[in-house]
């Protein structure tokens, strides 16, 4: 199956390209493929879609089996997950899913048609650091969904059809933390590709 790895990615840092190579490791996985936001259904700031294109590709470049679908701005207009859903059905059938982290896990019913979602997408939720998980959510979608959801501990028990949260290693680094460390000029090693610090330094990027 391939996974569309949906979010901002503003930066794409480490966590991101660690925990798609953790999840890369499991059989039923052919490969992960970063689906940046086009138009954010939030209104969350954002550096333009071509930077965040652009670092995505720098950061993934010598990694195999890690890919960038640029499928939000194909399908156009604001990046509602549902029409990105619809649209990818289109092109792979029930050959994909869609992954994001436990953050996403616990905002899901402001989703646009959640229910219908969790109902009939395969999904896949990772751990996140710094981010609790709530266990009523979980109850909920299972509630609205019918469906099984599946707390996966271990890479080898997982299949990504359904619903599925999986714990993937610790990694304590956020997009926000990158901002902040940029805005206030510090080290920006061993969290970021050395070719997106020098792409974002290059376009000054974050800086307000």
């Amino acid at each position: 199956m391939i996974g569309f790895y949906g979010g901002s990615f503003n930066p794409i840092h480490i966590g991101h390209i660690e925990v798609s190579k953790f999840l890369l490791k499991s059989p039923y996985i052919e490969k992960i493929c970063f689906t940046p936001v086009y138009k954010h259904p939030f209104n969350k700031s954002l550096a333009p879609f071509e930077d965040r294109v652009n670092m995505i590709k720098l950061a993934i470049q010598r990694e195999n089996n890690l890919c960038l679908s640029e499928a939000e701005k194909e399908k156009g207009g604001v990046s509602y997950t549902i029409d990105l859903l619809e649209f990818l059905k289109d092109k792979f059938g029930d050959n994909f899913f869609f992954l994001g982290g436990l953050d996403t896990l616990n905002s899901i019913d402001r989703w646009k048609d959640w229910e219908y979602i969790v109902s009939n997408f395969n999904i896949l939720f990772t751990t996140r650091a710094e981010v609790n998980l709530d266990s009523e959510k979980i109850e909920k979608v299972k509630q609205v969904s019918k469906r099984n959801f599946n707390i996966v501990k271990k890479i080898e028990d997982l299949n990504p059809k359904g619903l599925n949260l999986i714990e993937v290693p610790y990694i304590p680094v956020s997009s926000t933390l990158i901002r902040n460390r940029i805005k206030n000029g510090e080290d920006l090693s061993g969290i970021l590709h050395s070719n997106v610090i020098s792409y974002i330094y290059r376009k000054k990027l974050y800086k307000e």
